[in-house]
């Protein structure tokens, strides 16, 4: 992508709302506006409103009315000039206005290039970049705040505090190549293996709380299981709020597997309906049956759905056999029903304690939410609650290589190594929290990144 002209994008959906925004950034942002809006102020006052008509200067033909605000480099979003043009949201006006910009000589901005002007020119590091993108599409509070976070910076200072460490141990670790003549060393080899030892443990708190933000950002698996016309898919369409799949009293109606998002108690959950297990079925249940015995492995919950108008099967104790008692989570449906089920056919559940709810009337169905959340945020409870939480694989994965990295050099000390063997893994560490930030993130690495984000941001 070229840094140094002028680019100019719409900046909200056309059509979907009253308002739509036009972004112009680059040096000839202001000069390109003057054309296209009659600007009265020769040099308009920075984060200044003003109101104003948006004129065609190939007709003379004013198209719209709209406000104008002028953010001057490098205190705007991009460190350059940058203006934004709030018009009326209808789609033909915004097209117009986009044709009339590049018609002036303004390029189309590619996906997510005013981002990358912040990020080339100072503005933002790499996490914050993402941050804004997760910002964007968070779905809940607790997404919204694991965003929010990562945009002013917590996980850019965790990782400057990280390299501030590994230059502080490669600097004693110089210092004592400098003095290897000298009958005493400068530093003790366990006073260097104690600190690299805390810095493994820091980065391992990072790393490991990669379980517990990535779900909270992109969502729980939640898997409904259990066998054929126990409800599951009638309990599927209430805890989603609405009839999601069909539902009916014929054994088998669901033969596939179906995934909607829907927010249980503020964790977002990614819930699925599967095929019930029954051994008359015929071919193509028999295929949905086997993708749900995959996605009962996958889960980080499954629902177990049990039928307590009736008596338990064997069918019901292989399903619960096939997951550990921590991802499992009983329910007896049909509690509009009369009870036939008996505490000896629940055995097979090893104490879990199961919840009734009748999915027909929607009694015990909020208790079961809370149940589900509090399975789900014992299961991934972050290691450091008061920590950054990892969203994003990239960081997990740069930071797991930091880990590595620092632990190799721990192995070097603990052998006797000379110290130019201990430093090698060291100064890898460090270039793996450069890249995290940005400092060394090459072309390929900026391009993936930034074609996630939506045009104009």
């Amino acid at each position: 992508m070229r840094t140094n002209d002028t680019i100019a994008a719409i900046a909200t959906p056309p059509g979907e709302g009253g308002v739509g925004v036009v972004r112009i950034s680059g040096p000839d942002a202001l000069a390109l506006a003057r054309q296209v809006f009659a600007l009265t102020p020769a040099l308009p006052r920075p984060r200044h409103l003003y109101l104003g008509q948006l004129v065609d200067p190939r007709d003379r033909a004013a198209f719209d009315e709209a406000f104008l605000v002028y953010f001057r480099g490098p205190r705007s979003y991009t460190a350059e000039d940058l203006i934004e043009l709030q018009c009326h949201g209808s789609p033909r006006v915004l097209a117009r206005l986009m044709d009339v910009l590049t018609w002036l000589g303004a390029r189309r901005a590619e996906r997510g290039e005013f981002t990358l002007r912040a990020f080339l020119n100072g503005r933002l590091d790499l996490t914050q970049a993402e941050g804004i993108l997760d910002l964007v599409s968070a779905e809940t509070d607790a997404g919204l705040r694991q965003a929010g976070a990562i945009l002013h910076g917590a996980l850019r200072l965790e990782a400057e505090r990280l390299r501030d460490e590994l230059l502080s141990l490669l600097g004693q670790t110089e210092v004592s190549l400098d003095f290897v003549e000298d009958d005493v060393p400068v530093f003790r080899r366990a006073d260097l293996l104690d600190r690299a030892e805390k810095l493994d443990r820091r980065l391992g708190d990072l790393v490991a709380g990669f379980e517990s933000g990535s779900r909270l950002s992109h969502g729980f698996r939640v898997v409904l299981a259990g066998r054929a016309n126990t409800g599951k898919s009638s309990l599927f369409n209430r805890l989603l709020g609405h009839d999601r799949v069909l539902v009916d009293a014929e054994p088998g109606t669901t033969r596939d597997w179906v995934e909607e998002r829907v927010v249980l108690s503020g964790l977002p959950v990614r819930l699925v309906d599967t095929a019930g297990f029954r051994p008359e079925a015929g071919n193509v249940e028999t295929a949905g049956q086997s993708h749900a015995t995959r996605l009962l492995a996958e889960a980080d919950l499954v629902v177990l759905v049990l039928d307590r108008s009736e008596r338990a099967t064997p069918d019901d104790a292989a399903t619960a056999a096939r997951v550990e008692a921590e991802r499992l989570l009983p329910v007896l449906n049909k509690a509009d029903l009369p009870s036939r089920i008996t505490d000896a056919d629940l055995s097979f559940l090893k104490r879990v304690p199961a919840t009734e709810v009748s999915a027909l009337t929607g009694d015990g169905v909020g208790t079961l939410q809370g149940r589900i959340a509090s399975a789900l945020r014992a299961r991934f409870k972050p290691p450091r609650p008061d920590g950054v939480l990892l969203v994003r694989e990239r960081h997990r994965d740069l930071l797991a290589r930091a880990q590595g990295c620092v632990r190799n050099g721990m192995q070097e000390m603990q052998v006797g190594s000379p110290l130019e063997i201990v430093a090698v893994p060291l100064y890898d560490a460090l270039h793996a929290l450069n890249e995290l930030v940005g400092q060394d993130a090459s072309d390929a690495v900026l391009e993936r990144i930034f074609r996630d984000f939506c045009i104009g941001k």
